[in-house]
């Protein structure tokens, strides 16, 4: 069966997030900061600390990437109040180097923040398992803003010399998967229940925790195959929608009739890592009092 795509819609109001397997496109040397230093960016002679950070181009990342990502990064930081540029710098300057780090799970970019004299001032790890290929390879302004956005934060904290902002995530209330045929909604609920232990405190209803919400919607059969959707939605106490992970993948036409199987696992393992993901953002921005 062929893989299942996925797409995280982030925290809502921050725009769509698309999640697929990760694949390195190509690599790239890592660049070398503090061999010398070029004249200054005239943009960062603007900005109100003539430090500031330059983010440099994204190593292991294919070339669209690096210097998209670098951008990004960079005009997020500055919308966070950290003067930030991708050229230039002097010795005042920070340097952020961010490098892809792909174990062939939990993949991530590792930004690492030094400062002008190349004394290391801490790093961060932000993870980008199921970034869509295609896009990722491409640069893709939307992705490359979605994930600057998420970075941007943590390697503000970093900057300003406070420790990353970590909190708990909060308790989960899993309600039972609808609208699966065969025995998907058991097997599919079973199944995220197991992939979310020792990773959330799961809790039973009534509670006040946020609640996951699993829904499969199944197409029609055409040319002996079916679509398939489910859609992982995350609610507040209140019942807002949050965000969601969405799964999507054509199957042979009644193949999921009766027994999921593995099917569940695999569908079940692959959205919690980006339900979790959401869960993080979701508590990040309720600790800096954005939502």
């Amino acid at each position: 069966m062929a893989p299942w795509h996925i797409a995280r819609l982030g925290v809502t109001g921050q725009g769509l997030v698309v999640m697929a397997l990760l694949a390195i496109a190509g690599c790239q040397p890592v660049p070398r900061p503090f061999e010398g230093f070029a004249p200054p960016d005239p943009a960062l002679l603007r900005l109100p600390d003539r430090g500031g950070i330059v983010v440099l181009p994204v190593a292991d990342a294919p070339p669209a990437a690096a210097e998209g990502l670098a951008q990004a990064l960079a005009a997020a930081l500055r919308a966070e109040s950290v003067p930030a540029v991708t050229g230039g710098g002097n010795r005042e300057s920070a340097f952020l180097q961010g490098r892809v780090d792909d174990p062939g799970h939990d993949a991530a970019v590792v930004w690492e923040l030094y400062a002008g004299d190349g004394k290391p001032m801490g790093a961060h790890r932000q993870l980008i398992e199921g970034t869509p290929i295609r896009e990722w390879a491409l640069g893709e302004p939307k992705l490359m803003a979605a994930l600057a956005q998420a970075g941007a934060g943590p390697i503000a904290a970093l900057m300003r010399g406070g420790p990353v902002l970590e909190v708990a995530r909060p308790r989960i209330m899993l309600a039972q998967v609808t609208g699966a045929p065969g025995d998907g909604n058991v097997r599919l609920t079973a199944a995220m229940r197991a992939a979310l232990a020792g990773a959330v405190e799961l809790v039973a209803e009534g509670t006040t925790a946020l609640r996951i919400e699993g829904r499969v919607r199944v197409g029609r059969a055409e040319n002996e195959s079916q679509s398939v959707t489910i859609t992982w939605a995350v609610r507040d106490g209140a019942g807002e929608e949050m965000g969601q992970v969405s799964q999507s993948n054509a199957v042979p036409a009644g193949s999921l009739d009766g027994a999921w199987g593995e099917v569940a696992v695999a569908v079940a393992d692959w959205a919690a890592a980006g339900i979790l993901d959401l869960l993080d953002e979701v508590q990040l921005r309720r600790a800096a009092g954005r939502i």
